[in-house]
């Protein structure tokens, strides 16, 4: 959320605002080998309900690309998801609902 100001968070207390810092937006810092920006990134099941906070760490995807593991694990949550249907989805299956009746009479 943005105020009014354009700053992004608020100290406590006062009212007043603090700068915005890298980790506002999700950004933890620079690689020191390719310094490119390091992410959070969760090395456990990320299927987990329960993540464990000891597991999060700052990663250089640069530098530590995924693993085929971590690529699998995540087709296979991208697979379980269920698709979201679009407005032409909806329509066609109206189209031949209709037609289907049409056909029974």
């Amino acid at each position: 959320m943005r105020y009014v100001n354009k700053r992004i968070a608020m100290r406590s207390g006062n009212g007043r605002f603090r700068k915005s810092k890298m980790s506002d937006v999700g950004l933890e810092g620079v690689c020191p080998v390719c310094s490119h920006f390091l992410l959070r990134h969760y090395d456990g099941d990320e299927r987990d309900p329960n993540p464990d906070p000891r597991k999060f760490r700052n990663r250089c995807f640069t530098c530590e690309p995924l693993t085929d593991e971590e690529k699998k694990l995540k087709a296979e949550i991208e697979a379980a998801k269920p698709k979201q249907k679009g407005l032409i989805d909806l329509f066609r299956e109206a189209e031949n609902a209709i037609s289907a009746d049409r056909r029974e009479e």
